[in-house]
């Protein structure tokens, strides 16, 4: 659901995280892409599928 917050990690770890996105619906995020870079939206498996979800 648009809000959820969608991570990815090297591992199936909860500790292995290593970045954070905002889900805004039909596939896409709002996310930073990496230090320097502005925030913008893309589609959530630009890169590759997001290990964890959840729901503030």
């Amino acid at each position: 659901m648009p809000g959820d917050l969608v991570f990815w990690g090297s591992s199936s770890s909860p500790s292995s995280i290593y970045h954070v996105a905002i889900y805004v619906g039909d596939g896409q995020i709002v996310h930073a892409p990496r230090t320097g870079r502005n925030v913008s939206q893309e589609s959530m498996y630009y890169w590759r599928a997001p290990n964890f979800f959840a729901r503030p």
